[in-house]
């Protein structure tokens, strides 16, 4: 295409809204509602279409960060949030979250506290960014509050699965909704299952290129095969030693049994003569082995070694 005739060349990546998926509730999603969503749809803020939670929808994960919000109320509105962090580390007030938080509302494991306490907190929450399946379309995906531990479990499945090696782009994900039960009543939390794997080499290159345009990082892609099988374990004799240890330590030959008639019995050293006195080891000298030909000398004669 001719540069001069399209009228969007002079425009990029940072002139793009991404559009945005949202998880519609009993309360807010005046806009949502009004297109007809119902409370546990997936909406889309740019085209308005919505997906009821049986139908659903697929996508390839491309990036998954983690914030902070701040709500400082209990209800469920359209308000934002009183106070939040791009990154969890720093607020956009400017201070560091963990040691100087305005609020004393800090706190780095909200699952070990109460729904109610929790709802009074800085809740951790995610931002998926993903490629939609259906249309090739880069969409976003805010998970906090109830969903964020669905945002925890995939980041695990994705991680641990040996056949993507880092490449999340080889899978589709499924989002749907579930109903749960809270303190404040009924709401819709986000799911996140791993579907399939994509065997469409086309394919793959295709998100790959797409993903590299939206994270701004140039993607090298496997080589054929690799990422498919987990490497072999090298049997225990190939490994390398650790530690400096060696790889195997030998076995000791068991001793001669002592020839017939030699007294192979210590001395006893009395308690009372080694009582307070300081114990230090002896010169030891190297002891001749006795020969077929020469008999084995008594343990009395050792007793200056």
């Amino acid at each position: 295409m001719d540069e001069n005739l399209n009228a969007l060349s002079g425009l990029g990546p940072e002139d793009m809204a991404i559009p945005e998926i949202s998880l519609v509730q009993h309360v807010g999603g005046t806009d949502a509602k009004e297109a007809g969503a119902q409370p546990g749809d997936l909406y889309c803020n740019v085209t308005g279409v919505s997906l009821p939670p049986s139908v659903g929808m697929n996508i390839v994960i491309v990036r998954i960060t983690k914030q902070r919000t701040y709500w400082g109320r209990d209800e469920i509105s359209d308000e934002p949030p009183i106070c939040s962090s791009i990154d969890g580390k720093i607020s956009s007030n400017g201070d560091v979250c963990e040691m100087a938080c305005p609020f004393k509302a800090y706190t780095a494991t909200p699952w070990t506290v109460s729904a109610s306490e929790r709802r009074a907190m800085c809740l951790p929450s995610y931002t998926i960014l993903g490629i939609d399946h259906s249309n090739s379309m880069p969409v976003l995906i805010r998970a906090g509050g109830i969903s964020a531990q669905a945002v925890r479990e995939l980041n695990s499945v994705l991680i641990m699965n040996r056949k993507l090696h880092g490449e999340y782009y080889r899978a589709l994900v499924h989002v749907g909704s579930v109903k749960k039960r809270t303190a404040s009543g009924e709401a819709f939390a986000f799911t996140f299952r791993l579907s399939e794997m994509i065997q469409d080499q086309e394919l793959i290159a295709q998100y790959r290129e797409e993903a590299a345009m939206l994270i701004g990082v140039q993607l090298t892609p496997l080589e054929q095969g690799q990422g498919q099988e987990s490497p072999a374990v090298p049997p225990v004799t190939d490994r390398q030693p650790s530690l400096g240890l060696p790889r195997a330590l030998p076995v000791p030959e068991p001793p001669l049994p002592p020839e017939p008639g030699v007294n192979n019995q210590k001395q006893a050293v009395s308690s009372k003569e080694t009582r307070g006195q300081v114990m230090t080891p002896k010169q030891t000298k190297e002891v001749k082995p006795a020969t077929p030909s020469e008999p084995m000398p008594d343990i009395d004669s050792l007793s200056d070694f």
